[in-house]
């Protein structure tokens, strides 16, 4: 059985319906989460152990998602609670052509505050135990300055102590003080990264990177093992050491600016992830990440190209 330790945020979320409001949770790590505790369940593949650490509050919404992702096979026994916090929230809303616009709240997130609870050597001890430890732009960007050399630190030791470490790219700029904070944060995460996952929309915000090959080799000099990167209706994947990439591509795929909060782009990395964990080749690891986000594109009614907007209150 492979363990796998997935480090974020699980948040409230609420979305217009036909008759009213309609209330979930997700979030970029927990969707992630969730959907690898999916495919660990499939017969095809190898079972894997999926557990989740971050932080909720002791409200009732903040117990539905810890109960909800239990119940969907996500290890939900190293979240804390915590009294005087709440889960964050973030609402969806759409307008008349199909765009889709999200809208968070979550300064007062118990996640953001996980690691003022943490004993450093305790985290280390339970997180070494696991093959691989994922988290994201986003779980790099709702920590505290201090909290964030805690975090790179805990993942510097994790690696030496032999576990893969994945990082996917979700950058939210929302959650930097500054465009040369996050990428300062990011080109210090990279240097600890196995795998990366990563969008040329996020990487072209961050970076500027001119295109899809640009940002493979420059993660790829940071020292990262293996990349895989989505751009639309295309996927690359390649390993250090290989001049050559291996593509795939999907003629129905559309991912759209923040794509990640409507669950395409956790769909991508935790299928591609799975599948390189269950020994497959880089292109069938793609191929089965972009089938995943399609799937999770055409269920959720995106449209293509639709401009998405994100607003912090």
């Amino acid at each position: 059985m492979k363990r796998i330790a997935v480090l974020g945020e699980g948040l409230v979320e609420v979305q217009g319906a036909a008759h009213g409001l309609k209330i979930g949770y997700g979030g970029d790590a927990i969707n992630t989460a969730i959907a690898l505790a999916h495919l660990g369940q499939m017969p095809n593949f190898s079972s894997m152990e999926i557990s989740f650490f971050s932080a909720f509050g002791t409200e009732e919404k903040s117990s539905h998602i810890v109960e909800q992702c239990a119940l969907q096979g996500v290890d939900m026994s190293h979240t804390l609670r915590i009294e005087d916090k709440h889960a964050g929230l973030y609402l969806i809303e759409s307008d008349a052509n199909g765009a889709r616009y999200c809208s968070y709240w979550r300064d007062n997130s118990a996640a953001r505050f996980w690691f003022d609870h943490l004993e450093d050597e305790q985290i280390f001890d339970i997180l070494k135990d696991y093959s691989l430890v994922y988290l994201t732009g986003v779980t790099l960007g709702i920590q505290t300055s201090d909290n964030l050399d805690r975090l790179l630190a805990l993942i510097a030791q994790l690696r030496r102590a032999g576990c893969t470490i994945c990082f996917a790219s979700h950058y939210h700029d929302d959650l930097w003080p500054c465009t040369s904070s996050a990428q300062k944060a990011y080109q210090r995460m990279l240097a600890l990264t196995d795998i990366a996952l990563m969008t040329f929309e996020d990487n072209a915000r961050l970076f500027g990177d001119p295109s899809s090959q640009a940002v493979m080799t420059r993660v790829l000099n940071q020292g990262v093992t293996e990349v895989a990167l989505m751009d639309g209706a295309q996927s690359w994947a390649c390993l250090a050491g290989q001049s050559d990439t291996s593509p795939a591509s999907s003629e129905t795929l559309g991912i759209d600016e923040h794509g990640n909060e409507l669950g395409m782009a956790e769909a991508f990395n935790a299928a591609y992830l799975a599948a390189r964990l269950n020994g497959q080749s880089l292109e069938q690891a793609l191929r089965f990440g972009q089938a995943s986000a399609d799937n999770v594109r055409s269920s959720s009614n995106l449209v293509a190209d639709a401009p998405q907007t994100v607003v912090v209150a």
